[in-house]
C-alpha cells in the first residue's frame, strides 16, 4: 500500500514538471524555427518600407 501511495505521489508531484519541460521543448523548438526564416517574417514589412521609399521619391521628383 505505501508503495502505490508513493507511486501516486511522485506522479502528482513529477507530471506537471515533466508537462512544463515539454512545453518548454515546444517553445524552443518553435523560437529556433521563427529565427531561422525570420527574414520571412519580416518580408511584408521591408516590402512595404521600400514601397513607401519608391512613392517618396517619385513625389519628390514631380514636385522637383
Amino acid at each position: 500500500m505505501l508503495m502505490v501511495e508513493s507511486l501516486a505521489k511522485a506522479q502528482e508531484l513529477y507530471n506537471p514538471v515533466l508537462d512544463s519541460r515539454g512545453k518548454a521543448e515546444r517553445l524552443r523548438a518553435t523560437l529556433v524555427i521563427v529565427n531561422r526564416y525570420r527574414e520571412y517574417f519580416n518580408l511584408p514589412n521591408m516590402i512595404a518600407t521600400e514601397i513607401s521609399r519608391v512613392y517618396l521619391v517619385l513625389n519628390s521628383l514631380t514636385e522637383g
